[in-house]
């Protein structure tokens, strides 16, 4: 019994010696501070990468790479290529001299453990340059955007503008390398930091892509009116070629507001009037046309009345009208619907 009892302590202690079995087994994570990198043509970039301790004692590692399919003019320097766990590495590219997509793929060794990371280099000749009027708002104001692309290919260009969840975006026509846009701020449009994007695609098909913040805020004294939708209610789906129903009440402390002039901002951001049908009561119809774009749909009422104002915004979804197909040739008439 005791014998037993020494063989079964020794087979514990060998258990917990042998390096392959301890819990501390050397590991780590390797991640970089961007790993989609977008660039014009002649420029460099330095990307820093991390190496972090996530098991075990530190080691020593050794980090090198290689591209991954087409090869780029560009050289690479990793500074420093070797190091304890955990530290830090920077990887210069110099100037690329062409167009495309390159990956460049990091692997980093040592301690037994081997992990790979791959960046990916967009480098492109398309350059957007975009300009706000100013970068602080009140509700009311108008929004002036203009820019410059730098190739003769591109014809128009995204501009997304967003807040949280709310968000508007169309395309702007670009002529002679140049485009513009006006916008008279709602105040059914949300309060806050809203970002704006232009964006476009290069003959490669990578998207070039600019952004802008921009504060908007609420006039003082002046956002008096409560706006309440009827309808359409928050959520619904519509298909394309339907009629909306808009219907708003607008109040002042709970009463109806009389003679308000009231309006309601469309995805493409033209607007249209709402009639008023008794007081407080706002309404418009609107078809929505059957080459829009489909998906969340975000609409925004205002109502002005002399020097006070309100405003409140919802969203409906619109989706592909559903199409109705009858095969009346070969004889034996086959019918149904599709989207």
């Amino acid at each position: 019994m005791v014998k037993r009892t020494i063989l079964a302590s020794m087979a514990i202690l060998l258990i917990f010696s042998n390096p392959s079995l301890a819990e501390d087994e050397f590991d780590f994570y390797l991640h970089a501070s961007e790993s989609n990198i977008l660039l014009n043509l002649e420029e460099n970039v330095t990307v820093t990468i991390f190496v972090n301790l996530t098991k075990g004692i530190p080691a020593n590692v050794t980090l090198d790479g290689r591209w991954i399919g087409e090869v780029p003019e560009a050289k690479v320097n990793i500074t420093p290529s070797k190091g304890m766990v955990p530290f830090t590495a920077k990887i210069f590219f110099s100037a690329f001299h062409k167009t495309g997509k390159f990956i460049y793929m990091i692997k980093c060794s040592g301690g037994g453990v081997v992990h790979y990371l791959n960046l990916t280099l967009f480098v492109t000749d398309l350059n957007i340059d975009f300009s706000i009027n100013k970068y602080s708002f009140s509700k009311g104001e108008e929004i002036h955007i203009s820019g410059e692309v730098s190739q003769d290919y591109v014809k128009e260009v995204n501009l997304n503008i967003s807040c949280g969840d709310w968000y508007r975006s169309l395309d702007l026509p670009v002529k002679n390398r140049s485009f513009e846009f006006w916008y008279n701020i709602s105040f059914g449009d949300p309060d806050g930091k809203w970002s704006v994007k232009i964006s476009s695609m290069d003959r490669r098909g990578i998207l070039v892509e600019k952004e802008k913040d921009v504060n908007v805020s609420n006039p003082p004294d002046v956002v008096r009116y409560k706006v309440i939708f009827l309808s359409p209610p928050k959520g619904a789906v519509y298909f394309r070629g339907e009629t909306i129903d808009i219907c708003a009440f607008v109040s002042d402390a709970g009463k109806g507001v009389k003679g308000a002039s009231t309006n309601c901002v469309l995805p493409s951001l033209n607007r249209i009037n709402l009639t008023e049908t008794k007081v407080g009561y706002y309404r418009a119809s609107y078809t929505i046309p059957w080459n829009c774009k489909t998906g969340k749909w975000f609409l925004s009422v205002e109502s002005i009345n002399g020097s006070f104002a309100g405003g409140r915004s919802t969203y409906i979804f619109v989706k592909p009208a559903k199409l109705k197909i009858e095969i009346v040739e070969p004889s034996g008439k086959i019918s149904g619907e599709t989207d």
